[in-house]
């Protein structure tokens, strides 16, 4: 899971991407949303919340470009949307997080 905070004295924005590979140990490459279970939230402010999962869309991808015991770093791109069925979508997203054990 990679998660995403704003530090400067709030929560948010906050964003977080869930890959789910039981099957075997994940490594620098792309997952498609339609071939595994990968889960992205966005949230704006604690109650405007977009996600991936509760539409119909399948388009999100994300690219691990680098994996190792200081970091993670990719792309991702993809389709959010909230409760009341608004969309936004992302198609130039990037991460590089450090691996906090």
């Amino acid at each position: 899971m990679i998660s995403g905070v704003q530090v400067e004295g709030s929560y948010f924005p906050a964003f977080d991407i869930e890959l789910w590979n039981l099957e075997r140990k994940i490594k620098s490459s792309t997952y498609a949303e339609q071939d595994f279970q990968v889960l992205s939230r966005y949230s704006i402010d604690g109650f405007t919340k977009y996600t991936n999962f509760y539409n119909d869309i399948k388009d999100f991808n994300i690219t691990y470009s680098t994996i190792s015991e200081i970091g993670i770093s990719g792309t991702f791109s993809g389709t959010y949307s909230n409760d009341n069925g608004e969309e936004i979508v992302i198609s130039e997203g990037e991460f590089n997080v450090p691996v906090v054990k």
